[in-house]
C-alpha cells in the first residue's frame, strides 16, 4: 500500500498555502511537522480528500483519490483538529452515526462500536453526551471515529492535544501497532515525541517542503551546530548565552566537589559560543531547528531546501 501526493498546489484565492509539495508514504509513520501556519493541517485535508488540491494529485495504490472518492474514504480514516458532531448525542449514538456514514453495514455497527470503545476507554463514558465530556474524553472520541472501519491509512491531526500523559502514552503504543499494517500521517507540534514514534518525518515551511527523511536524517541538519556548557546558576554568562542563542535544552547536575549545583545549557551556534562549551551530537529537534531557519548555511548543503527520500520512487 502507498499514498503519493505529486506536485500539490493549495491556494485560498491570491493567497498560496501549499506550493508543489511531493510526498510518499508506505506502511509506517510519517510525521508532519511544521511551525505554526507552515500548511500542515491544510495538506492532511488534501491527503484525506476534504479538499481539492488547486493544482497536482494525491494517489492511493496508484490511483488518483478524486476518481472514487467513496472508495478512498472507505479505505482512510482521518481525525481533523476538531469535528463537529450533534453535541446532544451520547457517544455510542454518534460513533454509530458516523459508522453509518463510513458504509459500515447495519450488523456490523455495534460490534465495531464497542470495539473501539474499549480500545479508546470510551466505554466507561458511552452513555454520555458528547457535550458534557471534557476535552481529553473528546480527543479519544476523535481517534476512535477515525478507526471505526478499520481503515488502510489513518490521517490525525493533532491526535494528542488535551491528552493526559496516560493517553499519550497508549496513544502512541497503539500508532506504533496500527503502523505495522498500514500508513500512518500524524500531524503535531509536540516534535520530540513525534520523532521518537515516526519512521520518517516531513518538515514544511511556509508550504513548501523543507526536508523529507528519518528522524536520524533529521538530526544531521545540525551538525556541528549543537554544544554543551556548565556554569554556576549565577554566572552572568548563562544570561547572554540565552539571549543570543537558541537553547534546546537546560538541566541542572551536581557539582563535580558535591557543592552546590551546575546549570548545563544544550545550544546553537555555529561556532563555539563560549569557552567551557564542547560539540555535541545533535537530536531531531536541533535538526529541525536548523531545517527551518531561513538561511540554513551548511557546506554542501543547499540554502533553501534539502529533501532527503528512500530511492525509487523518483517524481
Amino acid at each position: 500500500m502507498y499514498l503519493e501526493a505529486i506536485r500539490l498546489e493549495k491556494r485560498y484565492g491570491w493567497r498560496p498555502v501549499l506550493r508543489n509539495v511531493s510526498l510518499g508514504a508506505g506502511p509506517g509513520i510519517l510525521a508532519v511537522v511544521g511551525p505554526n501556519g507552515a500548511g500542515k493541517t491544510t495538506l492532511l485535508r488534501v491527503l484525506a480528500g476534504v479538499l481539492p488540491p488547486s493544482r497536482g494529485c494525491v494517489r492511493w495504490q496508484g490511483r488518483e483519490i478524486a476518481d472514487d472518492p467513496a472508495a478512498y474514504r472507505w479505505q482512510m480514516g482521518y481525525k481533523p483538529q476538531d469535528l463537529s458532531v450533534y453535541p446532544g448525542q451520547t457517544v455510542a449514538a454518534a460513533l454509530r452515526y458516523l459508522a453509518r456514514l463510513k458504509g459500515i453495514p447495519d450488523a456490523l455497527v455495534d460490534e465495531r462500536v464497542t470495539e473501539v470503545a474499549e480500545e479508546w476507554g470510551l466505554a466507561s463514558v458511552a452513555s454520555r453526551p458528547l457535550a458534557t465530556l471534557s476535552r481529553g474524553w473528546r480527543q479519544r472520541f476523535f481517534l476512535a471515529q477515525a478507526l471505526l472501519a478499520d481503515p488502510d491509512i489513518l490521517i490525525l491531526d493533532e491526535p494528542a492535544v488535551a491528552l493526559d500523559e496516560c493517553g499519550r502514552q497508549q496513544l502512541f503504543r497503539r500508532l506504533r501497532l496500527l503502523a505495522r499494517e498500514r500508513v500512518v500521517i500524524v500531524g503535531g507540534h509536540g516534535l520530540r515525541e513525534l520523532t521518537e514514534v515516526a519512521d520518517r518525518v516531513l518538515v514544511l515551511k511556509r508550504g513548501t517542503v523543507r526536508f523529507l527523511g528519518t528522524p536520524s536524517q533529521l538530526a544531521a541538519w545540525a551538525a556541528g551546530w549543537v554544544w554543551e556548557l556548565c556554569l554556576p546558576p549565577g554566572d552572568p554568562a548563562l544570561e547572554r548565552l540565552r539571549r543570543r542563542f537558541v537553547v534546546t535544552g537546560r538541566r541542572d547536575e551536581p557539582a563535580r566537589a558535591g557543592q552546590g549545583r551546575l546549570q548545563v545549557l544544550r545550544l546553537l551556534a555555529r561556532r563555539r559560543p563560549h569557552p567551557a562549551a564542547a560539540p555535541v551530537e545533535p537530536g531531531p529537534v536541533e535538526g529541525y531547528l536548523r531545517c527551518i531557519a531561513d538561511e540554513p548555511d551548511r557546506p554542501g548543503v543547499p540554502r533553501r531546501l534539502q529533501v532527503i527520500d528512500p530511492p525509487g520512487r523518483p517524481w
